[in-house]
């Protein structure tokens, strides 16, 4: 498992009362790859990934969570993904 990078400008925060949204883009991701995020309070994430017009078929993208470190599965090598995670501040 090698190391997602995290694209220029990211993660950004955005604060929602008691809790904070956070968006974390990466745009080569590849099987495996993972993020030590260190964000606490997770309460849920999800993902969107982001493809050419020929590769919609077999685009998108599981991600999973243990602790605060994210595991990502793209349907394609080099996948553009847009990680969000609302947590309590």
């Amino acid at each position: 498992m090698a190391a997602a990078t995290v694209a220029t400008g990211y993660p950004k925060r955005e604060n929602l009362g008691s809790l904070t949204l956070i968006s974390c883009k990466f745009t080569t991701l590849l099987n495996t790859n993972t993020w030590a995020s260190g964000i606490t309070g997770i309460v849920e994430y999800w993902a969107q990934a982001y493809a050419s017009g020929g590769t919609q078929a077999s685009a998108g993208v599981n991600v999973s969570l243990s602790g605060s470190t994210f595991t990502f599965q793209p349907g394609i090598d080099s996948l553009t993904v847009v990680l969000f995670v609302l947590a309590r501040n």
